[in-house]
């Protein structure tokens, strides 16, 4: 219904540690992308609340409806910390989607 939306997007971290001791699911997708909770804290810039849906197990590799995951949309919106998170943190550089996503950003310097 979106409420674990409302929680990531507005980095309400205890209102979202609340949702997650209630075993919300946070893989849910909403709104007109099909983001989930992680996309959306990705794109707004939300490093405390990337790391704790991380930490609950999000999938940074899951895909919107556009077929763009969470380290793409970090780099679209300039979250340079996002990325640095992610990639120092919870992905390999060595995997073949993080090889993807910088193939994807490459054409476009100002990212």
């Amino acid at each position: 219904d979106g409420r674990h939306h409302v929680g990531s997007g507005d980095d309400h971290v205890e209102v979202v540690k609340v949702l997650l001791g209630a075993n919300v699911d946070f893989s849910l997708t909403y709104g007109v992308y099909g983001w989930s909770p992680l996309h959306q804290a990705c794109w707004l810039g939300h490093e405390c609340m990337v790391q704790l849906l991380m930490q609950a197990g999000a999938d940074a590799f899951a895909v919107d409806k556009r077929s763009w995951c969470a380290l793409l949309l970090a780099a679209y919106g300039g979250r340079a910390n996002i990325m640095e998170t992610l990639l120092r943190d919870w992905v390999s550089l060595q995997d073949e989607r993080v090889q993807g996503v910088i193939q994807q950003v490459a054409p476009h310097p100002q990212i």
